[in-house]
């Protein structure tokens, strides 16, 4: 009787240890299964990914002068087993896409930019198209504005931008955790940014230039940013710790218009400013004519129009700021922002609110633009 029991016994401890280890690699099966399941944006990281495998294998293929890029196609990926049809990864085989990677040389690194289009499904959104789907005439918002900009020759041209003009906008952005305002998209689909985030430690704040001025004979500063103490500062914090290198891997170099400028002028397009370029700067600051045409008030003609200060989203900063701009009647004296415009003796302390620009190829993940919900990019 009792052997009886104990071959049940057996029997079912046996069963039960089967149940088990099924279960077991059920779930191991399971797993493996869902680590090769993604989302679309999940597939554009899968992209990139293989793209670097891929170039890691075909290092020739790599762009080597600086801004220079070259693309991997999607169907090239697959062809090559860097990775799996999209539609396998979604468990859908009907799915069809395509895409590439773009892969521009920085200064010594590789950006790698991802896009894919599933057709109605799904579509890899670049910030710059996002924004442009809200242009406006009258109000509030994104206005297409004939600017001039500077090339890296040094020659400036005629361009269709798209600024944001206004007090209340849509326009925050947080990169990598940190807060800017959106600016302006350049026709070339990079988008330049403001920084709207805390000063931690004062670091931003500092002199505009402190040099000794023979014409004045002191140190009140010599007004030419290519030579300046501001732009000695923005190199320093380019390379310390402040930015992530997540963010410094996303801008593009700017050609800076440090032209001087009248108080009292009324040209607005750019022109003056960039009348003298500095080219492959990758942190600079407001110039003038950006900050004036920001403002809606149509009596903001100068630097001198108090009417400046109206709606204009530029003077929630908090704090003074200068701008990139100096006086083109003196040798010693520069623009801030406190409220209003003030000329200034630059080897004053103020603010350096510094100015980036993203990547054309920037993706929007999510958000509206306000600030309780600011746009998110990758």
């Amino acid at each position: 009787m009792l052997k009886k029991i104990d071959k049940k016994i057996l029997k079912i401890i046996g069963i039960t240890i089967g149940i088990i280890i099924i279960l077991i690699v059920g779930a191991l099966l399971i797993n493996l299964l869902l680590k090769e399941r993604y989302d679309y944006r999940g597939i554009e990281k899968k992209m990139v990914s293989a793209s670097k495998e891929y170039y890691n294998s075909n290092k020739t293929y790599l762009p080597q002068i600086e801004g220079n890029t070259t693309e991997v196609t999607l169907e090239t990926l697959v062809s090559s087993e860097y990775m799996k049809n999209p539609g396998e990864y979604l468990g859908n085989k009907d799915v069809s896409c395509t895409g590439r990677v773009t892969v521009t040389k920085l200064e010594d690194n590789y950006r790698y930019a991802p896009y894919l289009d599933c057709g109605t499904k799904y579509k890899t959104t670049y910030l710059a198209s996002k924004l442009r789907e809200n242009i406006v005439t009258t109000g509030a918002g994104l206005y297409a504005v004939d600017q001039y900009v500077g090339d890296k020759e040094g020659v400036k041209n005629l361009v269709t931008n798209h600024i944001f003009k206004g007090e209340i906008l849509n326009n925050y952005i947080t990169v990598d955790d940190t807060m800017w305002r959106i600016v302006k998209v350049n026709n070339d689909d990079s988008i330049v940014l403001i920084f709207e985030g805390k000063d931690p430690e004062q670091l931003l704040y500092d002199v505009w230039d402190d040099r000794y001025n023979a014409d004045r004979e002191s140190k009140d500063g010599i007004n030419n940013y290519a030579v300046s103490r501001a732009r000695e500062k923005l190199s320093s914090i380019y390379q310390g710790e402040f930015l992530p290198t997540e963010l410094k891997n996303r801008l593009v170099k700017q050609n800076l218009c440090i032209g001087k400028r009248k108080e009292a002028v009324t040209t607005n397009d750019g022109s003056i400013e960039c009348s003298t370029i500095l080219a492959g700067e990758y942190l600079g600051l407001l110039p003038a004519y950006d900050y004036i045409n920001a403002s809606l008030d149509s009596n903001c003609k100068s630097l001198a129009s108090q009417q400046c200060s109206n709606y204009n989203y530029l003077l929630e900063y908090d704090k003074s700021w200068w701008l990139l701009t100096t006086d083109a009647d003196t040798t010693f004296k520069g623009y801030k922002a406190a409220g209003e415009i003030v000329k200034s003796t630059i080897s004053g302390d103020s603010r350096l609110r510094l100015v980036i620009t993203l990547d054309p190829k920037t993706i929007l993940t999510s958000g509206t633009g306000s600030q309780e919900d600011p746009y998110i990019v990758k």
